[in-house]
């Protein structure tokens, strides 16, 4: 069984872009895999027999409707953690083609991997500052956090195989981004942690996934409807935090010299 598995998930697998990150993970112990993302820049992707596109509740959630482009991230980031759960991987490293790897990174996934079990996920990046709740020291001055709330984005991240099985169990019906998947840890029961300071960072580049925000006008409906659900929803994250109290309290803001911003913010 493998231990640790480390991934790369790319539309242009052969782009000097990946192949740089490839080889700059390659210079610090990690021999990762390159993964061809499933393209949905154009259509939708292709599903399997279990899996579907809810738009109603993504408009639910959120008052627009997934692109094909989220549904082809979320595929993609789905495809690579099977793959891992079917070969028997206990550790994964998943890594998008838009980020660099920072000081830290080495002692820290390598400290991550000896965590125990019920540390599930573990971002290694975050784009979002959050109240959190510092666990304990990984290396150095990084720091294993509990966020109270979701940190956003999924482009550096290690998941363990009981995350792994909770997502395979849950992802089919698609009716959110990947990130924010993740995110509604209150609905997933995947106990998600976060590093301080982050030793990943996203670079400025274009993003090939399209934002539905503010390309729609939602009806007066669809606006009472989302807020319904958003007040049903916070009713059940803040339940989630009291049953699991510990976990999360107390709690205090990221000092203000840890960095959240992308590693070359415009």
């Amino acid at each position: 069984m493998s231990v640790l598995s480390t991934v790369v998930i790319s539309l242009e697998p052969q782009s000097p872009t990946v192949i740089s990150l490839v080889n700059a993970l390659s210079a610090l112990g990690f021999k990762a895999e390159v993964f061809s993302a499933i393209d949905g820049r154009s259509a939708m992707p292709d599903l399997r027999d279990a899996e579907s596109v809810d738009q109603k509740m993504s408009v639910l959630r959120r008052r627009s409707e997934l692109t094909t482009s989220e549904v082809g991230c979320f595929l993609s980031h789905a495809r690579v953690i099977q793959q891992a759960f079917d070969n028997g991987v206990d550790k994964l490293l998943i890594l998008e083609d838009d980020v660099e790897v920072l000081a830290g990174f080495v002692e820290v996934v390598d400290a991550i991997v000896t965590l125990p079990s019920e540390v599930e996920m573990v971002r290694l990046m975050g784009l979002k500052r959050r109240r959190r709740k510092t666990i304990a020291t990984l290396a150095g001055s990084w720091q294993l956090v509990r966020p109270l709330r979701g940190w956003c984005g999924a482009q550096a991240y290690v998941m363990n195989r009981p995350a792994m099985d909770k997502f395979l169990r849950q992802y089919q019906r698609i009716s959110m981004p990947v990130d924010g998947f993740y995110d509604c840890f209150w609905e997933t029961d995947i106990r998600a942690y976060g590093v301080e300071p982050h030793v990943a960072a996203e670079r400025k580049h274009v993003s090939s996934i399209a934002k539905p925000w503010g390309t729609m006008a939602p009806s007066r409906m669809t606006e009472i409807r989302w807020h319904m659900f958003k007040l049903y929803r916070g009713v059940l994250m803040r339940y989630y935090r009291l049953a699991n109290y510990s976990d999360f309290y107390p709690n205090t803001l990221p000092d203000p010299s840890i960095k959240f911003p992308r590693s070359n913010p415009d």
